[in-house]
């Protein structure tokens, strides 16, 4: 029962089959020939970039920021609402160290590329949302702080100020 509940999660908010990444980038041309592929039912461009925040008692989290998709990785929204503007984010709703209402700052001892690739230095929750990329408890690793990542954050593609994805998700129509 529970793989099956799992299994229909990530049936209906198209979990990827394959992620495609770049150090270099991708850019809408690419995700374009990626459609084209007889085989492929979607390809999605996004981009994700593990960052440092600081809560309001000076402690700083390892958090990974993505960028919101429409047809692959689609999100469960929790609680409240999604982003309606590009300074708006919502946040794994398994962390509980940030809330609703709360900001999500980008902290200064972050390097400068991690800082250039976010348009502004801070976002609001807007939501709680679960996403397919994150079923289990572990959100992955870092080369930052003790190397966990405690949770995510996904804003609109226009919150970041970079003009390549970093990844491409891809689905097969496997019918």
């Amino acid at each position: 029962a529970m793989l099956d509940t799992a299994q229909e999660f990530l049936d209906e908010h198209h979990f990827f089959d394959y992620m495609l990444v770049s150090t270099l980038g991708f850019e809408n041309e690419d995700v374009q020939k990626f459609k084209e592929n007889l085989d492929v039912k979607d390809a999605e461009g996004a981009i994700s970039q593990n960052f440092l925040t600081e809560n309001e008692q000076g402690v700083q989290i390892a958090l990974v920021a993505h960028s919101m998709t429409q047809e692959v990785n689609t999100l469960k929204l929790s609680q409240g609402r999604l982003p309606e503007n590009n300074r708006e984010c919502v946040i794994d709703a398994r962390y509980s160290g940030l809330q609703v209402g709360d900001t999500v700052t980008i902290a200064k001892d972050n390097e400068e590329d991690t800082k250039d690739l976010f348009r502004y230095s801070s976002y609001r929750i807007v939501g709680k949302v679960q996403s397919p990329l994150y079923v289990n408890f572990e959100r992955g690793s870092t080369n930052l702080l003790d190397g966990k990542i405690a949770g995510f954050v996904y804003m609109e593609p226009e919150a970041f100020d970079c003009d390549y994805f970093t990844e491409v998700y891809l689905t097969y129509d496997t019918g």
